[in-house]
């Protein structure tokens, strides 16, 4: 899966509005999502917890 994993600098080379789960270090994973037009990407997540990458939603219902 590690592989499979989106970097923040895979994300804006991309620069592709989208949606995300970010992978976090506490093994949950958190919606986020990219907007391209600011280069930003937006999510909730916790103060002490840490990004480990991105997994790009590919099919949103």
């Amino acid at each position: 899966m590690k592989k499979d994993l989106w970097s923040i600098k895979d994300v804006i080379k991309a620069n592709e509005d989208g949606d995300f789960l970010a992978v976090c270090d506490d093994g949950k994973e958190y919606e986020a999502s990219y907007n391209a037009k600011y280069r930003a990407m937006f999510f909730a997540i916790p103060q002490d917890v840490n990004v480990l990458g991105y997994l790009k939603i590919i099919n949103r219902l």
